[in-house]
């Protein structure tokens, strides 16, 4: 999620945003156990297995059908939500030549 954000939310948004993402992990803990034991009474162990397995990929498709890598990338976002989300980003930080890096590995 974090590469996500990096991408998609402002600098002055994103702690917010990325508390929301990993909040849902526990969200989905807490509704997945009993819903677990509802499936696992009624239908058998192995319907857990399915019904969540299906879930994922039903998200999945959702997911990579919706959303682009980047805003600029993304179909469905105005033309200013992109230019307020790459303008609040900042500059891309240059990238380390590999001189650099070789003399950094002879460092350590």
């Amino acid at each position: 999620m974090h590469a996500v954000w990096s991408k998609w939310s402002p600098i002055i948004e994103r702690s917010r945003l990325a508390t929301i993402a990993f909040s849902g992990s526990y969200v989905g803990t807490v509704i997945s156990l009993p819903v677990s034991g509802l499936l696992a009474q009624n239908y058998g162990w192995p319907s857990i297995f399915y019904t969540f397995g299906i879930v994922a990929l039903i998200w999945t498709v959702l997911w990579l059908s919706t959303i682009g890598e980047s805003p600029g990338e993304d179909n469905r976002i105005a033309e200013d939500e992109i230019n307020y989300i790459t303008s609040s980003l900042g500059p891309p930080s240059p990238a380390v030549s590999s001189s650099v890096v070789d003399e950094l590995v002879l460092l350590l």
